[in-house]
């Protein structure tokens, strides 16, 4: 057992080691463009995985700098300025979500005002969510934040004290304990294995019920949470060899993922209404209750199938325009090679013919 601990280990160290080459050649990209550019063959792929490198530089450039942080200061003035420097990146990270997504959050209102709760959400493939949900907490709600992310996570010395910093960790007593401090745990049931094989937004949450057995044991509410377009926000390549992926994935438990690339679409987080376990019921019927619950709201906000296009064309309509959004609803359709079907649909149907002509 203890060669096998050993063998898994070293392959964790040696994952990381090609992760943190990877983030550094796209950190190294817009130095690549200068040379690059004047060979005209490679323009359109060079102007493809621009916006991604974007969105990667910034992430490692969020948890590097993190870091710095966490060296410098647990080596000369402790943890003194632990809050201002979270408020300061969390502040960043806020105007980065509404910069390139406008991001916004709906339902905040069924978040109980007193007291700890847990949030359910479907876990993205990068953490553009968490990020905004975590400075939204903190900026605008004034109420501490924090949750759960894998294990995995907090076995390497980067990512770990990072993920501390911010209130995060993977051991279910720190998040009884931040839940008896009235903190707001974001808990994605799905985890990592659903941001690695989740496709139009299917929950894959497997087994997993510790969220709901803490929420009975410390009788805090379970708010379900939806993103809408985070999967269209850059969206995976699908491996040919997927019983392949799930077997890397169950001996590293690090998910593998190559992104097609990096759009700026719209963006909601969206609150569902609390729910609470019976005395009766058990944590695995509450899971499934829970579950449901999410995939009410994701049937409810996110059109299956939706186009990239569509997705990208809410990012400039305005919640009150009428005919960008039968245009955008008409584009989608025609995408997908389907007819409108509505109760009105004569009335639909020349809608968005004057759209179309608008």
């Amino acid at each position: 057992m203890a060669k096998i601990d050993d063998r898994t280990s070293v392959l964790h160290r040696a994952i990381w080691y090609l992760v943190t080459l990877y983030w550094m050649v796209m950190m190294a990209h817009p130095f690549f463009v200068r040379f690059l550019w004047k060979y005209w063959l490679l323009r359109p792929l060079i102007i493809w995985y621009a916006p991604l490198t974007i969105h990667v530089a910034y992430c490692l450039f969020f948890f590097t700098v993190a870091r710095v942080y966490i060296f410098i200061s647990r080596a000369t003035i402790g943890a003194s300025f632990d809050g201002a420097f979270v408020k300061l990146q969390l502040l960043i990270a806020y105007y980065f979500g509404k910069l390139l997504h406008g991001m916004e959050v709906h339902g905040a209102e069924n978040l109980p005002e007193d007291g700890g709760l847990i949030i359910a959400p479907h876990a993205p493939c990068l953490p553009i969510d968490i990020l905004f949900f975590l400075s939204y907490s903190n900026l605008k709600l004034r109420r501490p934040a924090g949750g759960c992310a894998d294990s995995i996570w907090h076995k390497n010395n980067f990512s770990g004290p990072t993920l501390e910093l911010y209130g995060f960790s993977s051991e279910p007593k720190t998040l009884i304990d931040g839940l008896k401090q009235n903190r707001l745990m974001w808990v994605p049931p799905g985890g990592s294995y659903e941001a690695m094989f989740s496709r139009n937004y299917e929950l894959e949450w497997r087994a997993r019920i510790g969220f709901a057995r803490v929420a009975k044991e410390t009788g805090k509410p379970v708010i379900p949470s939806f993103t809408t377009n985070l999967q269209h926000s850059m969206p995976l390549f699908d491996f040919p060899i997927s019983g392949f992926m799930r077997r890397w994935y169950a001996v590293s438990k690090l998910p593998l993922m190559v992104h097609k690339i990096y759009l700026p679409v719209k963006m909601c987080v969206h609150f569902g209404e609390p729910l609470h376990c019976g005395r009766n019921e058990k944590p695995e019927e509450f899971a499934r209750r829970c579950k449901k619950a999410v995939e009410d709201l994701r049937d409810r906000l996110q059109p299956p199938q939706r186009s990239l296009l569509a997705a990208l064309m809410q990012r400039l309509i305005q919640p009150g325009d009428a005919r960008l959004q039968v245009r955008a609803a008409a584009i989608d359709r025609e995408l997908r090679n389907e007819s409108p079907s509505d109760e009105n649909g004569s009335e639909l149907s020349h809608l968005e013919s004057c759209a179309l002509d608008w």
